[in-house]
């Protein structure tokens, strides 16, 4: 039973990943970028994993401007 929650918590994750590489496509980042910044957010702990719904938020939505998001790539 536990073997199977720490797949789907896994899973979660990877979702979690994949939806952040999309939302940031939609702005013109690369996957790479993308993934970049999430590092960067997670560093700096503007952005939380939800494990049970497998996605990202961010600590302010301002975080996701284009500006924003440009600037934090610079440091990154």
């Amino acid at each position: 039973m536990a073997n199977k929650s720490f797949k789907d918590m896994a899973t979660r994750a990877d979702n979690a990943v994949i939806g952040w590489r999309n939302m940031l496509s939609h702005k013109g980042f690369s996957n790479s970028e993308a993934d970049a910044i999430l590092q960067f957010y997670i560093k700096e702990k503007l952005v939380k994993l939800d494990w049970g719904i497998g996605t990202y938020n961010v600590k302010h939505g301002a975080f996701l401007s284009k500006k924003v998001l440009k600037r934090a790539l610079r440091v990154a």
